[in-house]
């Protein structure tokens, strides 16, 4: 009885550093926004903006939220959030990049959203650009949050990272729009070990 009741504890306590080695494989400060965009840096001009929404939300729950990035104006216009990762950079290793996405029903076939990743020469997202890797921009469906994810090795030398969730209008006079990011992802495996293989 003792050894079996042992030999369980063994396996249970096994797939807990599992699991928890698994998640923290995301790089990504405030990657779920459940209470503000702290760890972000907005990039908007005097039409955009980025806040905080608590709805819509890709878990459908109050306890959470998603960055929510607004225009008004009728320019074309390129939205931004933006984040650097100093830590956990190993040149040739695999990562994944990637986010979910929505946007409103009146701005689909006009508004294009992606995330993408760009590897720097120094720390903390300095020197020169090495490579990026980019997820798909092609047109999202109305209303329905899309996981769009892409993958790609650092480059030799690279020794940080920059995350970036753009949207940007596809045609004037297609204001004004609201989209939305949330849960996002980078790192080695990072899919894989969040369920999204």
């Amino acid at each position: 009885m003792h050894k079996r009741l042992t030999v369980r504890l063994v396996a249970a306590s096994a797939l807990i550093c599992l699991v928890e080695s698994g998640f923290a494989a995301n790089l990504v400060t405030n990657p779920d926004f459940d209470t503000d965009v702290s760890g972000w840096s907005p990039q908007v001009n005097a039409t955009s903006s980025v806040t905080w929404a608590a709805s819509p939300n890709r878990v459908g729950s109050p306890g959470s939220g998603s960055a929510a990035a607004a225009n008004t104006g009728s320019a074309f216009t390129v939205i931004r959030l933006t984040q650097c990762v100093s830590t956990g950079i190993t040149p040739g290793t695999i990562y994944d990049v990637g986010a979910w996405m929505r946007v409103n029903t009146a701005e689909s076939g006009v508004v294009g959203a992606d995330a993408f990743v760009s590897f720097f020469s120094a720390a903390g997202c300095g020197g020169n650009v090495l490579s990026t890797i980019a997820t798909s921009t092609a047109q999202l469906p109305m209303d329905t949050w899309v996981l769009r994810t892409a993958s790609g090795a650092a480059p030799p030398s690279a020794a940080s990272a920059e995350i970036f969730l753009e949207v940007f209008q596809q045609s004037a006079g297609t204001y004004p729009f609201r989209s939305y990011f949330d849960g996002v992802l980078f790192g080695p495996d990072v899919l894989f070990a969040n369920g999204f293989e």
